[in-house]
């Protein structure tokens, strides 16, 4: 079934931007994954920081892997014009509300800093920025 109506500039451009920011997630998922706590203090990071990043739960790890890769398979769902777009949005969501609680539990924010509270905030706000859309163009009709 084709679409009734054709999608404003605003919503493509910002579901562009939702598939970009989504892909460097994924970019920088598959680049933590294994690392070791000398990895991390060769980037930079303080000694206290780079054992909490490298010791902190494994399903930290797969909210974060839900999230980007329910935010990139979402986003071109929504550029396909596939209704399935709204629960995978909906679930990267779950996922980036899940690492948000997790860092939050394990005290990862303590040791981290504001830097890494405003980062996951920024990036819960996108994914329901996503979804919003999703949910917007089923309405309006431009995902029937």
């Amino acid at each position: 079934m084709a679409q009734d109506r054709p999608a404003p500039t605003w919503f493509s451009v910002t579901i562009m931007l939702g598939l970009l920011w989504n892909v460097f997630g994924v970019i920088q998922f598959i680049g933590g994954v294994g690392r070791t706590i000398d990895d991390y203090i060769a980037q930079g990071m303080p000694a206290r920081q780079a054992e909490a990043m490298a010791s902190y739960p494994g399903w930290i790890d797969a909210c974060f892997a839900l999230g980007v890769l329910g935010g990139t398979v979402g986003c071109i769902l929504v550029l396909m014009r596939k209704p399935a777009c709204v629960p995978v949005l909906a679930l990267s969501v779950v996922g980036f509300a899940a690492m948000f609680a997790g860092n939050a539990a394990v005290g990862l924010f303590a040791v981290m800093g504001v830097q890494r509270l405003v980062t996951l905030l920024f990036t819960l706000a996108v994914a329901l920025v996503l979804l919003g859309c999703a949910v917007y163009a089923r309405r309006r009709r431009i995902i029937v």
